[in-house]
């Protein structure tokens, strides 16, 4: 059917061929956010947070603070502290207790901020959130 016959106009909608379009996960990006909210009590700054430092092996709050071009302070107070409370966050490597090799590796000498990781719980949440975009899992509202 060609694109101007007037059966298509009385259609709700039309999909494009898939040569034209072949991924669009982002679609269903809403409907995971309210599953994530709703079965694991999770809020949205707190699941991008999560999706943005999956695949570091650990990080500073320093550091992803300045990548995402946010407040130190404020990420560590509204973001990083209630999920490390909640389970989702763990320390790595504490602060005062890295050697002078690791100090090295970061070429920094006074630099005593705890290295934090996301727990297996979390790389489990991120793997699923992913698994749901793409349609591979179902979405549970």
């Amino acid at each position: 059917m060609s694109r101007h016959h007037s059966g298509r106009r009385r259609r709700d909608f039309s999909k494009l061929n898939n040569r034209y379009v072949a991924k669009n996960y982002l679609k269903k990006w809403p409907l995971v956010i309210r599953d994530i909210k709703k079965n694991y009590d999770l809020q949205q700054t707190e699941v991008e947070f999560l999706l943005f430092v999956y695949d570091y092996e650990f990080f500073t709050v320093s550091h992803t603070a300045t990548a995402l071009k946010r407040s130190r302070t404020k990420l560590y107070e509204r973001t990083v502290l209630p999920l490390k409370q909640r389970g989702w966050l763990e320390t790595i490597y504490h602060g005062k207790e890295v050697d002078k090799y690791v100090n090295q590796l970061f070429h920094e000498s006074s630099n005593h901020e705890h290295r934090l990781g996301l727990t297996q719980k979390a790389r489990m949440m991120v793997q699923r959130i992913y698994r749901k975009l793409e349609g591979g899992e179902p979405i549970n509202l």
